[in-house]
């Protein structure tokens, strides 16, 4: 062993060799205490409680450029290309794990872990365990925005290594990797608070959006309930329960009706409700019929001027009655029976028809000829409106009130009524 000795005030430096063992000791101090060792190996060991200190630059010639120094598995002091630092930027190169940072405690339990940045304010966020049982934050700092950004790419969101969630520059995705809006979900969504259950949901043929607790579905706009839909029905009834399939409701004297249309009528082509008063309006806005059916068939209409139609665009003739055909046909239009067809005879000759009323206007005398061979029963009016008391009434081959001769009306405004009773009395007066 050799011993190299600084000297002091009180001592002097010297060098003694005393053994075999090829190891050099360096001393210094008034009392003489080794300040470092150098064995046969040359391996250099400093005390425990040594400091090493380099007044300029220490280069080592063995180590990688920018490399940081740490001690091996040999507890050698090495260096190497996998982490690295050029005084701004620490840099680690792996293909494998690249930092480990390991908590003395248990994350399901106990113990903390993370990464914290700073600025000159203080703390900004940080990542990592920060102590709620097994969970993993991402956190900013009080006033931080969080900013996640794939920069041509996808931002992806997995659970149990399995895709969940994708956003991509379309839109988020959840249930599909290839959104194609701004939110595009394939699955059902639901919303509510545990009691009250709503979803957006599908079947194999159809959406379906709604309550799946028993609670109404309710419909706004504006900021306020316009319908409401529940077991019983629809209401539009400003927030009232509907009490039928459809209910459509409005506060105060207001007119309430709906209205359906096409292309031929506007959109209000018809109106269905109440007016202010209340009465019930079935109103075709426009100059068209109101048809109502049975069955898939036209019953009856109400024409655009207010005409009344059976079976179709049937209205009937002037002087015609609708007439009840019994409970098992629909009614019908009918000329009243008794009630004769008139005529306005305006000529000097007019033969006669049974069941027709004949009124003299010619300005002279007018004679009507009675119905040949007429059956019991029949009936012929006569009405003098041409002020004349020479109309002549021919008894065509019947007598007319028993007498085989014509009849002269010579009553200036006569009116008269003649019925076939049988050969002997012919025409009589009724």
């Amino acid at each position: 062993m050799s011993k190299i000795s600084a000297g002091t005030t009180l001592t002097t430096g010297y060098v003694v060799t005393s053994d075999t063992t090829g190891t050099l000791l360096f001393e210094t101090g008034a009392i003489p205490t080794t300040a470092l060792s150098i064995d046969a190996s040359q391996v250099v060991t400093f005390p425990a409680t040594s400091t090493l200190n380099f007044a300029g630059s220490l280069t080592l010639t063995g180590q990688t450029a920018n490399g940081v120094l740490y001690a091996n598995g040999s507890k050698a002091v090495t260096s190497g290309s996998a982490l690295t630092f050029n005084g701004s930027k620490l840099e680690v190169s792996s293909s494998a794990e690249q930092l480990k940072l390991t908590s003395s405690g248990d994350f399901s339990s106990t113990g903390t872990g993370y990464i914290r940045w700073y600025d000159s304010v203080g703390a900004k966020g940080y990542v990592g365990y920060a102590g709620t049982a097994s969970r993993f934050d991402v956190q900013t700092g009080t006033g931080m925005n969080f900013f996640l950004n794939a920069v041509g790419g996808n931002a992806i969101f997995a659970v149990s290594n399995s895709e969940q969630m994708r956003l991509t520059s379309t839109g988020l995705g959840i249930g599909t990797s290839s959104p194609g809006s701004k939110l595009d979900v394939r699955g059902v969504i639901t919303g509510g608070d545990g009691t009250i259950q709503t979803v957006i949901s599908y079947t194999a043929s159809a959406g379906v959006t709604g309550t799946i607790s028993n609670h109404p579905y309710v419909f706004y706009a504006n900021n306020a309930e316009r319908a409401r839909l529940t077991s019983t029905g629809l209401g539009i009834t400003e927030g009232n329960a509907p009490t039928q399939a459809l209910n459509i409701y409005r506060s105060g004297s207001t007119q309430t009706v709906m209205a359906a249309g096409n292309s031929n009528t506007g959109l209000n082509g018809t109106y269905f409700g109440v007016d202010t008063a209340g009465n019930a309006i079935i109103n075709q806005t426009q100059a068209l019929a109101t048809i109502f059916s049975t069955s898939g068939t036209e019953r009856f209409r109400i024409g655009a001027a207010g005409q009344l139609g059976i079976g179709g665009a049937n209205y009937g003739t002037s002087g015609q009655v609708l007439t009840s055909n019994g409970a098992a046909a629909a009614p019908s239009w009918q000329t009243p029976g008794g009630l004769p067809t008139v005529n306005i005879v305006t000529g000097t000759t007019q033969a006669a028809v049974s069941g027709n009323q004949y009124v003299l206007t010619n300005v002279a005398a007018t004679t009507v000829t009675l119905p040949a061979a007429p059956s019991a029963g029949a009936v012929v009016w006569i009405t003098v409106a041409n002020g004349l008391a020479t109309n002549v009434v021919a008894r065509n081959g019947s007598n007319i009130q028993s007498l085989a001769e014509d009849l002269t009306l010579n009553s200036r405004y006569a009116a008269v009524q003649l019925r076939y009773a049988d050969a002997t009395r012919g025409w009589v007066f009724t």
